[in-house]
């Protein structure tokens, strides 16, 4: 059986320690303050995640820009031409446009490298949801499974990754144009915090409003507590934008709860974190099938 690399893109905000054995590969979207452009590397190269926060809530927005098809060229290139096959997963194609930069130069490889197998997953997933795709391939590699099998067991898994997470600053939904300007005053005077998940073509969508931090994160733990199977034998990621002790409270939450295998607990990216903004918490894990 022909060795594999694993691709993925930054968005999958994956820890150092999932990286740390050389198995996955990853190609970093980028970021800009104003003139300002830093590639989204593991463990923060360019800019510390303390730095990126501060600026944050200092008042400036980023914009952020997807992987294009020359740097996947380039990348898919210098694995192919070791002789392996790779497998790259996808940030959402419904929320980047990274996944068909990907397909591109997939295709165009094809026929440098007819010997070889360039697979392409869209994972219909974000943050920790995507890099849950990525932390199971790597697994399953280890296990011995060949390409194709990893391949048709994350398609098979694609719609039980449960996306929840809740915003605090509503100004950054506002300019990404998922709420108005005028629901934003509203929402921010009266304290609402939105509620989003991520329905099966891998877009976020609002599932409802809580007005007040705490009674969020309880609503939270409770789709975590509908929508979770399998307890003993899962992992649930809980993701933080520059707030800790939320993200440790609602991690202790959700163990209380729910009793899972384990919890891991992070800081999200500087992508993901440019569109929700500080003060955003999120939870992922292996579920129930998405209910649209």
């Amino acid at each position: 059986m022909r060795d594999f690399v694993i691709v993925t893109d930054s968005t999958g905000d994956l820890s150092p320690k999932a990286l740390a054995d050389g198995q996955i590969q990853v190609a970093p979207l980028s970021f800009s303050f104003g003139c300002e452009e830093f590639k989204d590397l593991p463990g923060g190269q360019e800019i510390d995640s303390a730095t990126f926060f501060q600026r944050l809530r200092g008042g400036e927005m980023p914009t952020t820009a997807q992987v294009n098809s020359g740097t996947f060229l380039k990348l898919f290139s210098s694995i192919l031409q070791g002789g392996g096959d790779l497998l790259y997963i996808a940030f959402s194609s419904a929320m980047s446009g990274t996944y068909n930069s990907a397909k591109l130069a997939a295709q165009r490889l094809a026929s440098l490298y007819p010997k070889q197998k360039i697979m392409v997953l869209d994972s219909r997933s974000g943050s920790m949801g995507q890099g849950m795709f990525v932390e199971l391939a790597a697994k399953l590699k280890r296990s011995g499974q060949s390409l194709q099998e990893i391949y048709e067991s994350l398609l098979a898994k694609r719609y039980s990754a449960q996306h929840w997470f809740t915003v605090d600053d509503l100004n950054f939904l506002k300019r990404g144009g998922r709420i108005s300007a005028t629901l934003a005053a509203a929402g921010t005077f009266l304290n609402i915090k939105p509620i989003l998940n991520v329905n099966k073509a891998g877009q976020i969508v609002p599932y409802t409003k809580i007005r007040g931090r705490k009674k969020s994160m309880n609503f939270l733990v409770e789709k975590v507590a509908e929508t979770f199977v399998n307890p003993k034998e899962e992992v649930i990621y809980v993701s933080h934008a520059d707030c800790l002790e939320d993200g440790e409270e609602l991690a202790s939450m959700i163990q209380e709860r729910v009793g899972p295998k384990k919890i891991h607990l992070q800081s999200g990216g500087p992508i993901i974190s440019s569109h929700c903004g500080p003060g955003a918490l999120g939870v992922f894990f292996f579920g129930k099938e998405r209910a649209t």
